[in-house]
């Protein structure tokens, strides 16, 4: 059970992010102020109330899935879950919180724009580390098969 529950909130957590991410990028290039308002408030509630217990769960139930024996793959994947993790509570969070204010505010200009590449640059971070750490998982439980994981990959 524990198996299906990690793959199941870490697919959730990688699709909320990966929907955070185009949402913005589209309504930046596309979107009017009020739409930029609406995407920047909705990633901030509900968006992080989706997103931080579908991280917190998927970091929780990874962990519970090595137990006490700690292969190289699985500790690549828990070395990028911290650097996900840091990335989402120092960069992410705040940047989500910072430009809801601004955008609500009307203070859409170059500060808006600077925090926004910020976001967008740690977002993608995370989102490919995730992906990775998807794959890994794959191969860790036989799903998916790559010579590059069945010995320990040097990251």
């Amino acid at each position: 059970m524990k198996p299906v529950a990690h793959a199941i909130t870490g697919g959730l957590a990688t699709l909320t992010i990966a929907t955070f991410l185009t949402s913005t990028v589209y309504t930046e290039l596309f979107g009017s102020k009020e739409q930029i308002t609406a995407v920047k408030n909705a990633i901030v509630f509900p968006g992080l109330a989706i997103l931080i217990p579908l991280m917190a769960a998927t970091g929780g139930l990874g962990r519970a899935l090595v137990g006490g024996e700690v292969s190289p793959a699985a500790t690549i994947k828990m070395r990028r879950m911290k650097t996900i993790a840091l990335l989402g509570l120092f960069i992410l969070v705040p940047c989500a919180l910072l430009l809801a204010y601004l955008a609500r505010n009307g203070l859409i200009g170059p500060a808006f724009a600077g925090i926004q590449l910020v976001e967008v640059a740690a977002g993608a971070t995370n989102l490919t580390l995730m992906c990775k750490n998807f794959r890994l998982g794959l191969a860790l439980s036989g799903r998916f098969r790559s010579n590059r994981h069945q010995h320990a990959p040097a990251e």
